[in-house]
């Protein structure tokens, strides 16, 4: 594996323990399902794309990537809380996991010009996405006795490794022969 996409892996999951930090530690701070996911997608918005950002490479500006990070992720949520919301069972966990996949995929490619091949980097990124979330969810269960709120923070750490490692690639991924093929 890339150090560029080892990088990527390990800062976004230290964005993902701080995330799902507020369903940790949360309490009565929320008061609803949707007011916590708010809060775990801005600290995602405004920090993961800090953590994902040096895969981009050196021509592409923290503004500029903050922009397009922002935009990809709103779809990414907005694909994967569709689903949730709609089915609530694994079904959805999966279908949202690659609904988000491809649309971050896009996003990137058309904003950035990679990955060239954006179905090979969206297989990759709900590849490492889907492995990262269940892997968490592995945690999850696995911390139970340990207590809810390291359980919580186990499920954050498991799915960052995994959602930053498919971002990082899906983003170095063809960067030097973005400008060599056509943007189809």
């Amino acid at each position: 594996m890339d150090s560029t996409v080892i990088q990527g892996s390990w800062r976004f999951a230290l964005v993902s323990v701080a995330s799902f930090s507020c369903w940790a530690f949360g309490g009565t701070l929320f008061t609803s399902e949707a007011a916590l996911y708010l809060a775990c997608a801005v600290v995602f918005l405004v920090f993961g794309s800090l953590a994902v950002r040096p895969a981009a490479g050196p021509g592409v500006s923290r503004g500029r990537f903050f922009l397009i990070f922002a935009l990809a992720f709103v779809a990414y949520a907005a694909a994967w809380c569709g689903f949730w919301f709609t089915l609530l069972d694994k079904r959805a966990e999966i279908f949202g996991s690659l609904a988000g996949a491809v649309l971050m995929a896009l996003v990137f490619r058309f904003t950035l010009g990679r990955p060239v091949r954006w179905v090979a980097g969206a297989a990759v990124l709900f590849f490492w996405h889907t492995l990262g979330y269940f892997g968490g969810e592995w945690l999850f269960d696995g911390l139970g006795g340990a207590g809810y709120t390291l359980s919580k923070l186990g499920w954050g750490l498991g799915y960052g490794l995994g959602f930053g490692a498919g971002l990082a690639h899906c983003l170095t991924v063809g960067r030097g022969e973005a400008a060599a093929e056509p943007a189809v």
